[in-house]
């Protein structure tokens, strides 16, 4: 029974991974909770898929929710000993405190950099990804458009090195939002969004990213 309830485990995450991969966040959150149910005990779920619900259940907009799972990856993390799986979890649970009400851009800037410098020290791609990605919002928030682009174009970086597709296609949505309201002139980012539509035409969350600010760009030079 255990082998059988291990297996149904893991095949339901990996279900639920790549459904979220996609793009389809509910279907995502339901393999998830039920890969999580799947578990005999607390101490068989695994951290990763705790951070995979919670970051699911973030973006479902479950924010309450993806809390207490994502609080519940960083200690199953802590109690394997397993640093990436720790920091990747505690990376995640800053991008929701800057969601959730209540949480000021200066008390999270402190766990935001401890968590870059604890990742750079591990090397860890994807989770530097997400670090540098919670940089970029950092600075947006405070209206430092050439500092999220700098940011922005290095968590993209760490999630093509880490071969994540979902992790690129966040850093790609914020880092041409940057591009559309920073200082860049209107010329140079309409390239911008050109170039990632044609080099990424089949990946429908980077081409939506990509045609939303073109459409205000256009709309800047003239072309209502």
């Amino acid at each position: 029974l255990p082998e059988l309830a291990g297996r149904a485990r893991d095949l339901l995450a990996v279900a639920g991974r790549r459904r979220y991969e996609q793009g389809d966040v509910t279907t995502a959150v339901s393999l998830l909770t039920r890969a999580r149910m799947s578990a005999i005990s607390e101490a068989d779920v695994p951290a990763g898929l705790l951070l995979d619900l919670g970051d699911a259940l973030r973006e479902a907009g479950r924010l309450d929710e993806a809390e207490v799972e994502l609080r519940k990856a960083i200690a199953a993390a802590a109690a394997t000993g397993n640093e990436v799986s720790e920091w990747r979890a505690r990376s995640s649970l800053v991008r929701l405190l800057l969601q959730l009400p209540g949480h000021s851009i200066d008390e999270v800037r402190a766990p935001a950099d401890r968590t870059l410098a604890e990742l750079t020290r591990l090397g860890d791609a994807a989770g530097l990804a997400s670090a540098w990605w919670v940089q970029g919002w950092l600075t947006w928030l405070e209206c430092r458009a050439e500092e999220t682009e700098h940011a922005l174009a290095t968590s993209i970086d760490w999630a093509r090195r880490a071969g994540d597709t979902r992790l690129e296609a966040h850093g790609v949505n914020l880092y041409l939002g940057a591009a559309l309201f920073g200082p860049m002139p209107v010329e140079q980012a309409v390239e911008r969004c050109l170039e990632f539509r044609r080099r990424h035409h089949d990946r429908q969350r980077i081409v939506a990213s990509s045609v939303r600010a073109l459409a205000v760009l256009r709309a800047m030079q003239g072309q209502f």
